[in-house]
């Protein structure tokens, strides 16, 4: 088929000319009169000469118009308060939140992307997949070999690569394929490492450097394409917290160790210990021997190198001497001294859970970062991390759960509910607590109250901004929707 406004030719199937956008006459007549398209006027980045200095003029123009409408779209969804239910039960198979409020949706082979009104931004069947999302909610989708690139205000289009996926969380950076070969593009399509000189490439620290592989050898570069680790210097390159890396050469059983810094130095040398592993922005917990210990980013121990074992537990650290188990600060000092328990586990939120006895009849109790006990060891029979310093408890049955705060007073009393579990599981970009009572379900906020009433929903799967995936049915017949949690229905 041919473009009646640019005469490029696409497949027949294709609902919008991939070059220039235009509609085709199939989908004029079968769009709905209701579809949002969002979709700006598309550019290709293949262009050259005088053609593509007339392309990027008239996109200019499209961008400056788009500016201006996104900003009054901003200025009057700003107050907007959705409905209840911002995407109706049923009208999708399946829901996903991205992120800043969007939706992939799906239903049969077809999917879009939904705003949180529950409009289209990317209308169905109009591309084949969404391929790659930024934190920021822009994504990248496709058509065959045509990759679209489409953010809050504005859509480029490249349309000789096999894949584009996002190099950097801004999205002003890709990483392209074509056959067997990698680079690495600007939004303009300037190639920052040109197509072909690797066989691998992978983004590392938000974009701010590439870990490059041609066959056994590996690298690093910067965002200018210049080498920061020379090919082949190591074997293995993996990126460690606050632009470090970690870096070994031999195989598994004999290898060699480094921590290098963003411009290729060796700030701990090869070879010094046996195994290093990143542990917090600072940190790295070292085998010299047999023997673990804790080093700074300088490479100055702080831990010394006296116990068998090691583990992160947030910014602080769990000890294993024989049978014998510590708690210890980034300083080495101890926070639960040497054996007093006989478990200790890190639950979240600089908080330790103990036990006391064996596991046919533990004791368990919470100590803080501090040394400070918050929970007595027996007081409870199990106790679960919730949000912050909050705690899911129970004694006797399962109908005595009950959610805690540090100081031990009641946010969800005994006897409600039949299980209160921390939720989201995954993330507390909005906490709560997920709660059941005779196989219903409800949403409970930080002080207990319920924001999903019990039994509205069949299931609660996932809230963030607010914004919650429920569903209606059996496990094997669900049917989804999305609800604002603020507004009642």
């Amino acid at each position: 088929m041919s473009c009646k406004n640019c005469t490029f030719t696409f497949e027949a199937e294709m609902a919008y000319c991939p070059k220039c956008g235009t509609k085709t006459a199939e989908s004029i007549e079968t769009e709905s009169a209701e579809e949002i398209v969002t979709i700006p006027a598309k550019v290709s980045l293949s262009q050259s000469g005088n053609t593509r200095k007339k392309i990027i003029v008239a996109v200019s123009a499209v961008a400056a118009l788009l500016l201006l409408t996104t900003t009054m779209v901003l200025l009057l969804t700003m107050n907007y308060n959705p409905p209840y239910e911002v995407i109706n039960i049923g009208r999708y198979d399946e829901i996903h939140y991205i992120s800043g409020g969007r939706f992939y949706v799906s239903r049969g082979d077809r999917w879009g992307v939904l705003d949180i009104r529950g409009n289209e931004i990317v209308p169905f069947g109009r591309f084949d997949l969404l391929l790659d999302i930024t934190y920021d909610g822009d994504f990248i989708v496709n058509s065959g070999r045509t990759f679209y690139v489409i953010s809050r205000n504005s859509t480029i289009y490249f349309d000789r690569y096999d894949s584009v996926q996002f190099a950097t969380p801004q999205g002003n950076r890709f990483i392209v394929t074509s056959g067997t070969r990698h680079g690495v593009i600007d939004t303009r399509g300037n190639e920052i490492i040109p197509l072909g000189t690797y066989s691998n490439i992978i983004a590392a620290h938000d974009g701010r450097f590439f870990i490059v592989t041609e066959g056994n050898r590996m690298g690093i570069l910067n965002t200018r394409g210049s080498e920061v680790v020379s090919l082949g210097r190591y074997d293995d390159i993996r990126q460690a917290p606050n632009d470090r890396f970690i870096a070994t050469t031999g195989e598994w059983g004999n290898m060699r160790w480094a921590v290098i810094d963003s411009r290729g130095n060796e700030i701990i040398p090869l070879g010094r210990f046996e195994e290093i592993v990143s542990a917090g922005t600072n940190t790295f917990i070292a085998r010299d021997g047999e023997n673990w210990g804790v080093l700074d980013h300088r490479a100055s121990t702080t831990i010394p190198f006296i116990y068998d074992n090691i583990t992160a537990a947030g910014e602080n650290f769990i000890a294993r001497d024989g049978d014998r188990l510590t708690a210890l600060d980034s300083g080495g000092n101890e926070i639960i001294p040497l054996g007093r328990h006989d478990g200790i586990s890190y639950m979240g939120n600089n908080n330790f859970l103990i036990r006391d006895g064996d596991w046919s009849d533990p004791s368990w109790g919470v100590i803080s970062a501090r040394g400070d006990e918050i929970i007595a060891s027996g007081r409870f029979e199990e106790i679960r991390h919730g949000h912050g310093d909050t705690f899911i408890v129970r004694t006797g049955g399962n109908a005595s759960w009950r959610a805690i705060d540090s100081r031990g007073n009641e946010i969800i009393p005994s006897g409600l509910y039949d299980e209160i579990e921390r939720f989201p599981l995954r993330s507390a970009d909005y906490g709560g607590f997920l709660v059941t009572r005779d196989n219903r379900v409800a949403f409970l906020n930080l002080n207990g109250q319920e924001i999903i009433p019990m039994g509205r929903y069949d299931a609660i799967f996932n809230i963030h901004d607010n914004l919650a995936i429920v569903g209606r049915g059996t496990a094997r017949d669900i049917q989804l929707g999305v609800i604002n949690t603020r507004r009642n229905p």
